[in-house]
Order: structure tokens, then sequence, then C-alpha cells
């Protein structure tokens, strides 16, 4: 469509809007309706940031977060998690490497690799240069929920837990909670 055609195709609109007291009635509506959705939608002051999935926010445990995603699946109810690790965290530091290779008496060659730690000083000291830090590694989960005797919701509970920590299923527990009793 060029200028003409839209100054045209306005022109029209407007004309039929003149005459017809209904459309333009829903015109105002929906303009009405757009402002209110526009100003009233949004939150006013400062948003919280939202938690990136590759960086999770440090003041909350892997179990208090599995905890809540366990307790929004529909049907699981109140919940309790345990989360066992085979081995801690872990710091990879950063190395220099040399490699010197060499002729040995018999023709062939001889490869000699020397590394060292790269190390950082500042005011409290000597340091590693940190390169990455490799997170614990999950050995088995165990979840004990209101809704775990229902078979349907113990399989998605299972599946989220080992898509979450890409451990196997018999590593992951499902059990139904205790009944408390009225004191």
């Amino acid at each position: 469509m060029n200028v003409e055609e839209l100054k045209t195709a306005a022109k029209t609109l407007l004309a039929k809007l003149k005459t017809d007291k209904r459309a333009l009635l829903l015109l105002c509506l929906a303009a009405a309706a757009l402002v209110l959705v526009l100003f009233w939608g949004t939150e006013k002051g400062p948003k919280e940031p939202q938690a990136h999935a590759l960086s999770p926010p440090q003041e909350q445990s892997d179990e208090a977060r599995l905890c809540a995603l366990v307790s929004s699946i529909r049907g699981a109810g109140k919940t309790r998690v345990m989360i066992t690790y085979s081995e801690g965290a872990q710091t990879v530091f950063a190395a220099e490497s040399e490699r010197e290779t060499s002729a040995d008496s018999d023709g062939g060659t001889r490869t000699k690799e020397k590394s060292d730690p790269v190390i950082l000083k500042n005011e409290t000291g000597q340091t590693g240069l940190a390169e990455r830090v490799l997170e614990p590694k999950v050995q088995g989960v165990a979840v004990v929920c209101e809704g775990a005797t229902n078979s349907f919701v113990r399989a998605q509970i299972i599946a989220a837990v080992a898509a979450l920590f890409a451990i196997s299923t018999n590593h992951i527990s499902v059990a139904e909670m205790a009944k408390e009793e009225p004191s």
C-alpha cells in the first residue's frame, strides 16, 4: 500500500465512524482498554532482576530451589528434598605450560612437558588464578511430598529431577510425606 491508498482508507474509516456510532464507541473502548493495560499493567518501582539459568542465586541452596520446583508440580503438595553429592565443588587453576621436544639416541623423539600454576599477588598474599569452578556432582536425590502416591505426579517429579541434575532415575527416590497428626 502506498501513501495515497492509506490516506484514502483513513478518510473512508473516519467517514464511517462519523455515521456509525457503534463503531465509534467500540473504537473508543478499545483505545481506553489499551491505555489501561499499558499504564496499569506496568509495575511501579524497580523490577527485580530475573535469575539466569547458568548463574543461580547464591543465597538459595540447591535443595531450596529443588523444593520450590517440585512443590510447584501440580499434585505434589507440601515437599521436602535432600541432595547428596559424591564430590564437592572443585576449582581448576590456570597453568602455564612449556613443551620441549628433543631427539633421543635411538632416533626417536622425546617430549618433555612442564606446567606451573599462574600465581597472582595481592595485598593479602598470593593465590592461584582460578580458570573455572566445577560444580559439585550430585549422587542422589530424595523427595518426600504429599502427592507421591499419584503415579503421574511421581513420574513428573522423577523426570524433572533427572533432567535438572543429569542423573539416572535409579538415583532418585520419591516417597509419600507422613500425615501430620493434630496436637
